[in-house]
This record gives C-alpha cells, sequence and structure tokens, in this order.
C-alpha cells in the first residue's frame, strides 16, 4: 500500500473567490481612477498649451483685403488722407473683434490709381502725417520725412515708407491689404 499524501495546508476543499474577486476590484477601481485623473489633466495641459502651437490660418489674416473706408475724401491727384484699418486680433486664447489694427495714408494720382503707404513710421512705429505746407509725409517723433512716392528724405527712418496694396471696389470703397513691418529694420519683415 502506497502511502497516501498529507493535505495541502494552501488548498481547502472549497476555495475562498473573495481574494481574486477583491483583486478585480481594486485593480479595476486603480485603472478607473487613474483614467480619471489623467483624461482631464491631459486635456488641460493641450488646452493651456494651444496658443504657443496654433498657426496662424494660411491667408486670412496678413494676406487677405480688408475695407477700411470710402472714397469720398479722395480727389484725384488731391491730397492724401488717413484711413483707420479696423480688424480681428488674436491674443492667446480670446479674439478680440474690431480692433484698431493700424492706419494707412491714400492717394489718388491725377490718372485715379491708389497709392497707399503704412502710415507706421519705419523707425520707431509713430504715426506719419501728411505736411500740405511742404507737401511731403512727416514723423512728428523724430523729424523723419518722405517724398509722396514714398522715398525717404533723410538718414533717420532706416527705409522708405511701407508700400501697400490698395485697390477701389464698387466705384468708392477702399480696400487695402493690411500688414505691419518690424521697427527699425532696413528690410521689411511683417509682423
Amino acid at each position: 500500500m502506497t502511502p497516501t499524501p498529507p493535505p495541502c495546508p494552501l488548498a481547502s476543499p472549497n476555495p475562498d473567490p473573495r481574494p481574486r474577486r477583491s483583486f478585480l476590484t481594486k485593480a479595476v477601481a486603480l485603472v478607473s481612477a487613474g483614467l480619471a485623473f489623467l483624461i482631464p489633466s491631459t486635456l488641460a495641459v493641450l488646452y493651456t498649451l494651444t496658443p504657443l502651437f496654433r498657426k496662424k490660418s494660411a491667408g486670412s489674416e496678413s494676406e487677405a483685403f480688408r475695407f477700411v473706408g470710402k472714397t469720398g475724401g479722395l480727389t484725384p491727384g488731391g491730397p492724401p488722407q488717413l484711413f483707420q484699418v479696423f480688424g480681428s486680433k488674436q491674443d492667446g486664447w480670446t479674439t478680440y473683434s474690431r480692433v484698431a489694427l493700424g492706419s494707412v495714408l491714400v492717394q489718388l494720382n491725377p490718372e485715379g490709381e491708389v497709392t497707399c503707404f503704412n502710415a507706421r513710421c519705419p523707425h520707431l512705429g509713430c504715426t506719419i502725417g501728411y505736411q500740405a505746407s511742404r507737401e511731403e509725409y512727416y514723423c512728428p517723433c523724430h523729424a523723419g520725412s518722405f517724398k509722396l512716392n514714398g522715398d525717404r528724405q533723410n538718414h533717420v527712418p532706416p527705409r522708405n515708407m511701407d508700400r501697400l496694396d490698395a485697390e477701389i471696389r464698387n466705384g468708392n470703397e477702399l480696400w487695402v491689404k493690411f500688414q505691419n513691418y518690424r521697427n527699425g529694420a532696413e528690410e521689411q519683415i511683417p509682423v
């Protein structure tokens, strides 16, 4: 006769399923808690960093023509007129609508063609005005002066005035392709 092995102290005839269920319950609770923390945290980080990685939509703001006003004050061969340029501006998460982006100086030549310059001085960004007594553009901040064709007349500004594309639509609407450029640079660098 062969002796019967002694019963294993760990094995029981009716194993208790609670330890296994308890482990599964704890594992599901741990995974659920991790997801409940990880998903909102990831979304919060992405929302916070979005403005850093957002690209300007191509062709929207800097490449589009903007309506700046009616041409009623412009006469062929007459003095230039100053027009304010308005548009939307994005700052981080906030978009501001109808914000003053700058201004332009517009003149019609005797043939009725439009000449348009950004009214921001390329030296330090002061607003350029028209001096009728001297028939020139003049920056009051540092005595920069420009001919009516936009060429600088002294060496205060680092470059000529910034010429912009402009056109008249519907007979009396002035549309400008507005762009600001970096101050103090000899070449036009869009900002």
